[in-house]
């Protein structure tokens, strides 16, 4: 091995050092190579926005005690309130779609359900009453499901408050807002 002079003897040791590492095959270790990662699917904002807007979706509920105007709503209800004012919009709801909207209370069951085909436009909003005029709503937790194609886009809980037992629920009703 030849050594090379140099006025810098730094670099004559770092010459020396890689000449020898490169003449007896000792260097370091070759790195590893990662494993192939299999292919996946790759969609695009654009697709992926798509995907999210095409889920049936209700939003703005409002329950109100007279027409709902956006800052009135309430969740609680004073005793023998006979009317609640309801408001919604929704979006991505495909004409004909299995749409299920059912009024529970807490402690006596199904009051009334209303089950059809979907016969609205796909986006809007709907102003409707939840009533019994014949004796008032009865007091307790009142809960509001709507469904889409068997998929819960709705569940919202209201409470009448008082001692109010009257019930007189209905048999189910095949029109989507009759």
């Amino acid at each position: 091995m030849k050594r090379i002079r140099s006025r810098t003897s730094g670099a004559v040791l770092a010459i020396t050092i890689a000449t020898s590492i490169l003449l007896s095959g000792c260097g370091p270790a070759p790195t590893p190579q990662p494993s192939p990662v299999p292919p996946t699917a790759v969609i695009s904002p654009a697709q992926a926005s798509q995907t999210a807007a095409a889920t049936p979706r209700i939003y703005d509920f409002s329950a109100c005690l007279s027409t709902c105007t956006g800052s009135n709503g309430l969740t609680t209800f004073p005793a023998n309130t006979e009317t609640i004012y309801i408001s919604w919009k929704w979006v991505n709801i495909p004409p004909g779609a299995h749409y299920v909207r059912t009024w529970t209370h807490e402690t006596k069951g199904v009051w009334k359900t209303y089950d059809c085909a979907w016969d609205q436009p796909s986006a809007g909003e709907k102003d409707i009453r939840f009533f019994d005029i014949a004796g008032g709503l009865a007091s307790g937790v009142w809960t509001l499901t709507m469904t889409v194609n068997n998929q819960v886009i709705l569940e919202q809980k209201l409470t009448i408050q008082g001692t109010n037992q009257h019930w007189d629920p209905s048999s189910p009703i095949s029109g989507c807002f009759s």
